[in-house]
């Protein structure tokens, strides 16, 4: 690809034309320039070029038009900055986009095109500032939400960026990738109240995963029935899941059905032997109804498990209740 030009070089006076020869890479052929009319079939052929995904040919046939109009031609120019943006050469579909003032607001395509370019060159400050135009007129505009919201996932404003990719799923709830990716980097960040919408957001797409269902059973606002209803879906979905059936053995326990709470917890220590908090659920209920005997072997395998000087002090505590 070819250097980025120097700013001298698009300087007031430069002949229009020739400055778009420069700008395009030689793209551009001079006759091209010289024709007194442009041959109809050339735009013609762009668009058809660009509705197909051609993007090597979109760019060639778009700059003939751009160039003919002396960079006049905001068709041309915003199809052919698309096209060298989809072609991977962002920095030249900046340079088509930023050569000229942008048109009069709203521009919201302008803006999109010129934020994803800015992305494109890893230019992240700059492509923000691109997408804060657009959704200043355009606030549900759901693909800007969706580039915003991704680019600022990984750095300092990532919470930032799982709330614009929660306003994109309210807009379309059918995108299950983008909620997955939404849970995943909510979850990382501790940010519980986005992960459990997204989570919610992520059953109303096909296919949903038992992790959606799981996750979504944890909002504190749920009712217990649809709660209960989540819950044994992600255990049947996933029976190997111990948190599924840590958390069903919870559910009982609160609607008074201990048997079954029990049997749950028993399970979910049969799925992964490794599960801790199962497995002091287990002690706790047997030191509980005085069968000292089994809540002992609880203890001692738990105690196994612990990794932490809390853990290790719960563990302990459990063991004195036992009277040793």
């Amino acid at each position: 690809m070819p250097r980025p030009l120097p700013r001298r070089f698009f300087a007031a006076g430069f002949p229009s034309q020739a400055r778009i020869l420069l700008l395009l890479g030689g793209l551009v052929t001079v006759s091209c320039v010289t024709e007194s009319r442009l041959d109809p079939r050339v735009p013609e052929r762009a668009r058809a070029a660009s509705q197909a995904q051609r993007w090597p040919e979109a760019q060639e046939w778009w700059s003939k038009v751009l160039a003919h109009s002396g960079g006049q031609d905001e068709e041309a120019r915003f199809a052919l900055a698309e096209a060298l943006l989809e072609g991977d050469r962002p920095q030249a579909a900046l340079r088509v986009l930023l050569d000229t003032p942008p048109p009069e607001a709203p521009a919201i395509g302008y803006w999109k095109l010129v934020g994803r370019a800015q992305l494109g060159a890893g230019r992240q400050r700059e492509a923000g500032e691109a997408f804060v135009k657009v959704l200043a007129h355009a606030p549900d505009d759901r693909e800007t939400l969706v580039w915003y919201g991704e680019s600022l996932l990984e750095g300092e404003r990532a919470r930032r960026g799982v709330d614009l990719l929660l306003r994109a799923l309210r807009l379309d709830v059918g995108d299950g990738q983008l909620a997955e990716r939404t849970i995943q980097r909510a979850n990382e960040l501790g940010l519980w109240a986005q992960s459990f919408e997204a989570s919610q957001l992520r059953l109303q797409a096909p296919d949903a995963p038992w992790h959606a269902y799981l996750g979504a059973a944890q909002s504190a606002d749920l009712d217990p029935e649809t709660k209960g209803a989540w819950l044994f879906e992600a255990a049947r979905l996933n029976p190997q899941s111990s948190v599924a059936w840590r958390h069903i053995g919870d559910w009982h326990l609160e609607r008074g059905e201990t048997p079954l709470a029990v049997r749950a917890w028993r399970k979910s220590v049969e799925a992964d032997p490794m599960d801790e908090p199962a497995c002091r659920k287990l002690a706790e209920h047997f030191i509980a109804t005085g069968d000292l005997v089994t809540a002992r072997e609880w203890i001692d395998h738990g105690e196994t498990l612990a990794t932490n000087p809390h853990d290790r002090e719960a563990w302990a505590r459990l063991r004195a209740a036992c009277g040793e």
